[in-house]
């Protein structure tokens, strides 16, 4: 049987991060929203065990960016609080400093933005649905699956009108000329828009990397290890990372390529994994056994991917009322931490288009306008990382031959990484890019960070460099 819903100014499909988000900010702006989610309710309390089925990676390390944190700050303060309560800790800029390079670090007023949120992402996400269900700010409808999308013909083209959704076993039409598609990199809806003959852009590359991460638990008394520089060794045959999560818990992450078997072998066993993690001076603080211990076995994660999606084609919107969001819209690498921060802006960018015309044209066409102009570039920037990333690797595995160009290339990685490490200025360049203040990219073109580079290089702390630098060699880490 078929039964009708009441129509909502806007129809949310998923009730993640960016579902969620858009949600807040229609609600602010005078929507009446409702929200379908595929998954069950979740747990109302902190739940180690808590899966997403429709979010794979949700068990994977995620990293808040300062960008995000500021949005929560200015226009959700309750929202931030209550993460506060309930153990989401804050990453401050001067937390990235080592503690024998503090006594030179001099703060600036802008390096309080620079402030990572740590949560695991079911933490994290967990909380904001308690916020939205809280408030009042809008229905969710768990267990819900959009069979069909329906559709009218409108004097400027296809038009979205409803859809047909089953929840839990039973069919119902939701009425509604606002549509948002926020089910992430597993949504199917973009096929049914296939099926009805709308047509999109899109943009797509594989990112050639695997994820294999293991959680631990500080044990009582015990703190997070002094880091220096960005949370992570960059090597060209891996990369491995500690970030610190929420209430004690931590995650250690290792980024394999999908195509380097003997890596992939060694980060899917967990004995192997951990000699692997005690090998790595950087990493080997946070495994030891008089600081955590592990919480389960090790989470692998692939299928990521550079992909963008627009619903203007040879400059035409394909359908009226329907509106990519998140990860149905935009993705790139987890490695640079975009991922919920541009859900939630963007669901924001989505909002301010919606709500300042009812043209659904122009609604289109400004909201992408808007992701091409707050995302695109470090996007560009990313994938150009990503292929000099992979370029290194076939040098280092033997199957490329090294240039000229490469060894230069190398020469300037080298003094790059140590710099992260030893100078705060340089950090504070990189890493207002990295939390969205500027583009990732922006530090290039600063004269005076090169200069310091180049200081570095001469008169740099070598023992901080190789406490954080230094790592076996590759036949030495098989051989574990």
């Amino acid at each position: 049987m078929t039964l009708p819903r009441q129509a909502a100014d806007a129809l949310v499909v998923g009730a993640g991060i960016a579902g969620l988000s858009l949600a807040m900010a229609l609600h602010d702006k005078g929507f009446k929203v409702t929200i379908l989610e595929r998954d069950p309710v979740p747990p109302q309390e902190t739940d180690a065990t808590w899966r997403r089925p429709g979010v794979p990676h949700a068990v994977q390390p995620h990293f808040f960016m300062g960008r995000l944190r500021e949005l929560i700050s200015e226009r959700y303060p309750r929202l931030l609080e209550s993460m506060l309560r309930e153990g989401v800790g804050e990453g401050a800029f001067h937390r990235y400093i080592h503690p024998s390079l503090l006594a030179h670090y001099r703060p600036r007023p802008e390096d309080a933005l620079l402030t990572a949120l740590a949560a695991r992402r079911t933490t994290f996400e967990r909380l904001m649905r308690r916020y939205v269900e809280k408030e009042s700010l809008t229905p969710i409808i768990s267990k819900a699956t959009v069979s069909r999308l329906l559709f009218v013909e409108s004097e400027h083209g296809l038009r979205v009108c409803g859809a047909e959704v089953e929840v839990e076993g039973r069919t119902e039409i939701f009425h509604s000329e606002l549509i948002v598609d926020a089910s992430g990199r597993q949504s199917n809806l973009a096929s049914k828009l296939l099926e009805a003959g709308i047509r999109f852009n899109t943009e797509n590359s594989d990112c050639s990397i695997l994820y294999f991460t293991r959680w631990y638990r500080l044990l009582a008394g015990k703190e997070f290890p002094p880091t220096s520089g960005i949370p992570g060794q960059i090597f060209d045959d891996f990369i491995a990372g500690a970030l610190p999560a929420d209430n004690g818990i931590f995650s250690v992450t290792l980024q394999v390529h999908k195509d380097d078997p003997e890596f992939v072998a060694l980060a899917k066993d967990p004995c192997r994994f951990e000699a692997f993690c005690r090998a790595l001076p950087a990493i080997a603080p946070w495994v030891e056994p008089e600081r955590s211990e592990p919480l389960g076995g090790i989470h692998g994660f692939g299928m990521m991917d550079y992909f963008w999606r627009s619903l203007i084609v040879d400059d035409k919107p394909q359908v009226l009322g329907f509106f990519f969001c998140g990860d149905t819209a935009i993705r790139s690498n987890p490695r640079f931490g975009r991922g919920c921060t541009w859900a939630a802006l963007g669901a924001h960018l989505l909002a301010d288009s919606l709500v300042e015309t009812s043209d659904p044209e122009t609604r289109l066409r400004r909201y992408e306008q808007r992701l091409e102009q707050h995302f695109r570039s470090d996007w560009i920037t990313m994938q150009g990382i990503e292929r000099s990333a992979r370029r290194r690797f076939e040098i280092a595995t033997g199957q490329r031959r090294t240039t000229m160009r490469d060894r230069m290339a190398a020469f300037v990685d080298a003094r790059l990484q140590n710099s992260l490490i030893l100078d705060p200025i340089v950090f504070r360049a990189v890493w207002s890019g990295y939390h969205g203040f500027t583009t990732m990219s922006a530090w290039t073109r600063r004269p005076g960070i090169w200069a310091r580079i180049l200081r570095d290089a001469v008169i740099g702390n070598s023992s901080l460099v190789s406490q954080f630098r230094q790592r076996p060699s590759r036949s030495e880490i098989l051989a574990i």
